[in-house]
This record gives structure tokens, C-alpha cells and sequence, in this order.
């Protein structure tokens, strides 16, 4: 029974197709396009990574707060298309992507993950947020020509909100699109992606 329900909650995830000039939010935000590329070559192991623990219960949390706050709030918008085009390195690209949450008007990113950890002295210590969460977000606010937003996070350790200022200009987005085409990505991109083994390039 578990089985059968797994395989329908994946099921029943919206697919986005990419399109030609196409670049999606996290791919910009992570700064990594080879990422994108194996997944356009190899779209079933999309499903394998949906199936990772860690994955799938960060997406079954993330449904469980969207639900939650869709009954506490009366504004809100979940799962938010939004797109917008930009002329970078002689061509328009399209940048898209899905916000978690729109309520009352501010953009919200729910983001699980383990990064709280206990220090010498004994007290739990995190890192949040993640520079790339908050890129993220920052793209999404450019987008949406929004002055704030909150990332949410939820950890075993830690439940925390941080507030994210609106920061990028069209010229900061151009910057990161010719970054993201010339594969300049981050060392951290390549600890957590599936595809690190077979990458050239990879940093192993």
C-alpha cells in the first residue's frame, strides 16, 4: 500500500518541460548547467531521484505546509508558475520556475534540509540560510518585481524564517546567466548531484 502511494504522489507531481531557451530558477541558482543537460539526456533517472528518502520526505513536507497554509490563509497562491525573459549573450532566455508559496503577496520558498549540527559546547548551530536559497529567492523576487520574501526552513533541529531583501538588478541576472553558460558552478553543486560519478566535470 505504501508503494502504491508512492508511485501516485509521483505521479501526480506536475512535469515541467523544458523548451529551448529555457533556464530554470534552480539551475540558475545553482549555478550548474551539466546538471540540466543529464537530465535532458537521461530523464528517467528523474523518477530515481524523486525516490530518495531525503527527497521524497522534504516534497510530502513541503506538500503538508502548503496544504497547512492553505487553510490558514485566505490569500494564497501554491505552486506558483511564474517566467520571465531576458536578453543575455545575444539571446532571449526565458527564466522560469514554480514558487512554493504567494501569501498575501509575498513570495515564500519552504526549504528541508539538515544543516543544524551540535557544537563543542553542546548547542545546536546552523548555517541558514544557504546562499543559494536565498539566490533563489532573489531570482523569484526580481521576477516578480517584489521588494521581500521569507525562506521557511524546517530541520529536525531547527524551525526557523528569514527575511530576504530584494537585491538583483537586470544586469546581476545577465551576470548569472553567462556564469551558468559558461559552467562556472560552485564546488558544493557537485557533493550533492547524481550524476557526479559519470560528469566530467565533476570536482571528485
Amino acid at each position: 500500500m505504501l508503494y502504491e502511494f508512492i508511485r501516485k504522489y509521483i505521479d501526480s507531481r506536475e512535469k515541467v518541460e523544458r523548451e529551448p531557451g529555457d533556464i530554470f530558477v534552480t539551475d540558475l541558482a545553482s549555478g550548474c548547467k551539466y546538471k540540466a543537460e543529464f537530465l535532458e539526456r537521461f530523464p528517467e533517472i528523474e523518477v530515481k531521484i524523486q525516490l530518495e528518502p531525503s527527497i521524497l520526505i522534504g516534497s510530502l513536507t513541503h506538500s503538508g505546509i502548503q496544504a497547512s497554509a492553505s487553510d490558514i490563509y485566505e490569500n494564497i497562491e501554491v505552486e506558483k508558475s511564474v517566467e520571465k525573459k531576458i536578453e543575455a549573450e545575444g539571446t532571449i532566455w526565458r527564466i522560469r520556475g514554480r514558487i512554493d508559496m504567494i501569501v498575501n503577496g509575498v513570495p515564500i520558498e519552504i526549504k528541508t534540509t539538515k544543516t543544524a549540527y551540535r557544537s563543542e559546547a553542546g548547542e545546536y548551530v546552523s548555517n541558514f540560510p544557504y546562499p543559494h536559497h536565498e539566490l533563489q529567492l532573489q531570482i523569484y523576487l526580481w521576477m516578480l518585481e517584489k521588494e521581500y520574501g521569507y525562506l521557511w526552513y524546517f530541520s529536525f533541529d531547527k524551525v526557523a524564517e528569514y527575511r530576504v531583501e530584494a537585491n538583483l538588478s537586470d544586469d546581476d541576472v545577465r551576470g548569472l546567466i553567462q556564469k551558468y553558460l559558461a559552467g562556472q558552478k560552485p564546488s558544493w553543486a557537485c557533493m550533492y548531484c547524481e550524476f557526479r560519478k559519470i560528469c566530467p566535470h565533476a570536482e571528485r
